[in-house]
């Protein structure tokens, strides 16, 4: 089962509320509005990112960054997700098909196929933030900028949505990467906004066993083979996905 660790207690509690100019993320109009937006801690949890803890919220976002290459994953992450839903991997390489992928993109996929929950949905946001070399297959660190812009499209969706966001701790197998920047990047751009936001650690042995055969706990409010109608109304349908503007 996933465990919650802590809620970062102090300076981000989510008592404090605060006004923030709420604009758009490219700011081209240069126009804002000003509303109370009431800021919410990080929680960190012991578990598996796709299958989220209860959130309180209608819906539930899972991040995951990916290259731009259009080739799919096997093992770790990619298996996991996979497991939980058979579009992630055809829209997105359907996506590579059709020259979508850039870095800074931002695809948002319904996940509900496979297994549903009572009273709300789960999608999969797909940030292009890696970029692979064909000729040499060389794959680059992950894109701070890419992934910021991901994030502020991931935030205009969640407000859309009433959606919590729940992410893998991003690059942590990748060399010299800079996770503290990014966590900052997930308080500036998400959980200082209110999006009630998660970061997950998955277990040591769990992972181990996810790299030759993927080990899913299931929660007992998620039911297999259990699809709603209703997730493919929202923001994409089980057949297609939506890159987010």
């Amino acid at each position: 089962a996933n465990i919650i660790l802590d809620s970062e207690e102090g300076e981000n509690e989510s008592e404090e509320s605060i006004n923030l100019d709420d604009r758009d993320s490219s700011e081209e109009e240069g126009t804002s509005t000003t509303k109370q937006i009431k800021k919410v801690a990080l929680r960190h949890v012991m578990g598996d990112v796709t299958h989220p803890v209860d959130a309180s919220t209608d819906d539930n976002i899972i991040v995951h960054c990916i290259d731009d290459s259009g080739v799919w994953g096997r093992g770790g992450l990619f298996s996991a997700i996979s497991a939980r839903s058979v579009q992630p991997e055809t829209q997105y390489e359907l996506a590579g098909e059709m020259k979508d992928l850039t870095l800074g993109d931002c695809h948002l996929i319904a996940i509900d196929d496979i297994e549903s929950r009572e009273g709300g949905h789960d999608f999969l946001a797909l940030i292009v933030a890696q970029h692979r070399d064909k000729r040499t297959n060389k794959l680059s660190g992950i894109n701070l900028m890419a992934l910021t812009n991901g994030l502020q499209k991931i935030y205009k969706a969640a407000v859309e949505q009433k959606a919590s966001v729940h992410l893998p701790r991003i690059g942590h197998d990748t060399p010299g990467f800079n996770w503290y920047g990014t966590e900052r990047l997930l308080q500036k751009y998400l959980s200082s906004k209110g999006i009630p936001t998660y970061i997950y650690y998955f277990p040591r042995k769990q992972a181990q066993k996810r790299k030759t055969q993927p080990v899913i706990d299931y929660p007992s409010k998620v039911s297999k083979g259990n699809t709603s109608s209703a997730s493919n109304e929202t923001l994409c349908s089980t057949s297609s996905s939506s890159s987010i503007p």
